[in-house]
C-alpha cells in the first residue's frame, strides 16, 4: 500500500511542478507583454523626440540657409554700391578733367615757334591719353559715322557733297565714354 500511494503520490508532485511550470510560462509570457509594452511606449517616445529634433533641425537649418543668403544679398548689394561709387567718382573726375584735355589737344594742335615746347606739350598730350585710357575713357568715333542721338549731340545741319544725309560731317568737341557709359557726347554737325 505504502507503493501505491507513494505511485498516486508521484502524479501528484508531477501535476504540481507542471502547474508551477506553466504559471512560471504564464507569468513569463505576462512579463514579455509588460515588457514589449514598454518598449513600445519607449520607441514611440523616441520615435516622438526624434522628429522633434528632425523638425528643430530643418527650423535652424532653413534659418541658417536664409540668413546665409541675406548675407550673400548683402555682399553682392554692397560690392555693386562701391562698384559704382568707384564708377561714379571716376565719372566725375574725368567730367572736371577734359575741358583741360581739351585746350592740351587744341596746344598740341597750334603753330609753335620753339620745337622743344611743342614738343613738351605733346608729351604731356601723350601721358594724359594714356592715364584716360588706364581709367577706360575712349574716345567716341563719330566723323563719316550715322548720327546717333545717344552718342551724339547734333548742333547744327549743313550740306554736304562728302557725306549722305544723316551721317556726321564735323566733329565740334569730341566726345567721351567711360567703359560703356557716355560721359560726354560728341558735339558734331550733320549732313541733311
Amino acid at each position: 500500500m505504502d507503493n501505491k500511494k507513494k505511485e498516486a503520490a508521484v502524479p501528484e508532485n508531477e501535476t504540481v511542478g507542471e502547474e508551477n511550470i506553466i504559471e512560471e510560462i504564464e507569468q513569463t509570457e505576462v512579463e514579455t507583454a509588460e515588457q514589449t509594452e514598454k518598449t513600445e511606449q519607449v520607441e514611440e517616445q523616441v520615435d516622438d523626440e526624434l522628429a522633434l529634433l528632425k523638425k528643430e533641425l530643418d527650423s535652424q537649418k532653413d534659418t541658417l540657409m536664409r540668413t546665409a543668403a541675406e548675407f550673400a544679398n548683402y555682399r553682392k548689394r554692397t560690392d555693386k554700391e562701391k562698384s559704382d561709387s568707384i564708377s561714379y567718382g571716376t565719372q566725375v573726375a574725368v567730367k572736371a578733367i577734359l575741358p583741360v584735355f581739351d585746350n592740351l589737344e587744341r596746344a598740341a594742335e597750334a603753330e609753335s615757334v620753339d620745337a622743344d615746347y611743342k614738343k613738351g606739350v605733346e608729351m604731356t598730350l601723350s601721358l594724359f591719353r594714356k592715364s584716360l585710357a588706364d581709367l577706360g575713357v575712349t574716345e567716341i568715333e563719330a566723323l563719316g559715322s550715322d548720327f546717333d542721338p545717344l552718342v551724339h549731340n547734333a548742333v547744327m545741319q549743313e550740306e554736304s557733297g562728302e557725306y549722305e544725309s544723316g551721317k556726321v560731317t564735323k566733329v565740334l568737341q569730341k566726345g567721351y565714354k567711360l567703359h560703356d557709359k557716355v560721359i560726354r557726347p560728341s558735339m558734331v554737325a550733320v549732313a541733311q
